[in-house]
């Protein structure tokens, strides 16, 4: 069987067919060049044809006016282009061929004129500054925020009470005065919420409050998916809410005396605005994620607060690591320095898998808590950025070679023979010469 040559198209329609996306696309650019782009050519010179017939017997005269070589040099390129994003076919060829040849197929062959930035060295050296004074600015930031910031407050409860124990007391000292906001987290360890398993097992329909679920929908609850009051909403006695994640969320209740230095016994509990969970759970994660069933049972009045308690929707977010913080509450008020009681009662079971259980009492900034590593990290990189710079400004100054130099003369003498001979067909001097 003859194989189709390489020169011809596969497809014998292939040649009308692109002679006709040629026809189009040479019209569309005509039309941009008047309308948006008229330095390409002079006016009313479609495509610089009749010029290229009259001049096209003429050599390379060097001695025409620099307005009649500029001319042609404008038509050259602009025709170059045009034969680019037309994948080289001419819809009007003077011997009748119009076959393309393939290796012209710019649009196949992703060879359409770009745009290539040429990052000259005083263009790096001058964004290399730029970003290092951008970085050296957050650094700096950073590190004024940070003095200004105090190591949360943290104290460690699950050694001090015995599980399951309402009235634990537990001390913590406050050294200076902390300004309203403060915030309060119960951090835990040795706690893998990021295990596949744990992480899978949930319900995301549930969670939106929609019932009844088929098993497919629920599934992912396993192995904690039965075990609810069946009803005749729920013949299955799927539990609501299902999954691992809520059957082990963090149960603890922390209270803390509003005022220092007082007894336990006798201090009142913050409470109201200035203890509260307000703000504590992300905006988008309660209007979008976590509704009120409508079907009662199983959607009763307490398994709804459960659903929307932002305590509830903290907890389904996982760490990325064994130990973590949850924002628990937020303080509405100043705390004055002293020694505060915490009253907490001892329900989630660190125990069975040798975990701990803090309480941390803080503020944060913008950023979020105290971090110096992330101020070392701006700090060092604007050291390094500010440093190479100059390095690379030195280097180029002392270099005799110009790289890519837009001004050379050399480099504009090659571009104007290269459009001097695609006016007439030919190679252009310099090129020949470097060939031999």
């Amino acid at each position: 069987m003859p194989q189709p040559s390489a020169e011809s198209p596969a497809n014998p329609d292939e040649g009308p067919i692109l002679r006709r996306y040629s026809e189009i696309t040479r019209e569309l650019l005509n039309n941009w060049v008047e309308s948006d782009a008229p330095e390409l050519a002079p006016p009313n010179d479609k495509l610089g044809e009749e010029r290229v017939e009259e001049d096209s017997t003429l050599g390379v005269d060097h001695n025409l006016p620099p307005s009649e070589r500029s001319y042609r040099r404008r038509v050259s390129r602009r025709r170059r282009f045009i034969r680019a994003m037309t994948c080289g076919i001419d819809p009007n060829p003077e011997d009748g061929d119009a076959e393309p040849t393939p290796q012209l197929y710019a649009f196949r062959n992703q060879e359409l004129p770009a745009v290539k930035p040429l990052f000259l060295p005083w263009f790096v050296a001058l964004i290399l500054l730029v970003l290092g004074v951008a970085c050296l600015g957050i650094g700096i930031y950073l590190s004024v925020t940070n003095n200004s910031l105090r190591r949360s407050i943290q104290v460690r409860y699950d050694d001090k009470c015995s599980l399951n124990e309402q009235d634990c007391v537990v001390q913590v000292n406050v050294p200076e005065r902390l300004t309203a906001p403060v915030y309060v987290w119960y951090h835990l360890t040795n706690f893998y919420s990021n295990h596949r398993i744990y992480d899978e097992s949930r319900s995301a329909r549930m969670d939106e409050g929609h019932w009844p679920l088929t098993y497919s929908q629920v599934r992912d609850c396993l192995p904690k998916l039965y075990g609810g009051n069946v009803t005749a909403n729920n013949p299955n006695g799927y539990l609501v809410p299902c999954g691992l994640i809520q059957y082990s969320q963090f149960n603890d209740t922390i209270h803390l005396c509003s005022s220092p230095d007082v007894s336990a016994s006798s201090c009142t509990v913050l409470s109201g605005n200035d203890w509260t969970d307000v703000g504590v759970a992300w905006e988008s994660d309660i209007n979008a994620l976590y509704h009120n069933g409508t079907v009662d049972p199983p959607f009763t009045p307490a398994v709804n607060a459960r659903i929307t308690s932002p305590d509830y929707i903290v907890w389904q977010r996982i760490s990325s690591g064994s130990n973590f913080l949850r924002l628990y509450r937020i303080i509405n008020r100043d705390l004055e320095p002293g020694r505060y009681s915490l009253k907490i009662a001892n329900n989630f079971n660190s125990y069975a898998y040798r975990g701990s259980k803090y309480v941390n009492i803080g503020k944060v900034a913008v950023y979020g808590m105290r971090n110096t590593v992330l101020q070392i990290a701006y700090l060092t990189t604007a050291g390094v950025l500010l440093v190479l710079a100059p390095v690379v400004m030195v280097t180029y100054w002392l270099s005799n070679r110009r790289i890519a130099d837009p001004n050379s003369r050399f480099l504009k003498q090659i571009m104007d023979e290269i459009d001097d001979a695609a006016w007439i067909g030919e190679a252009p001097e310099s090129a020949n010469s470097s060939a031999l």
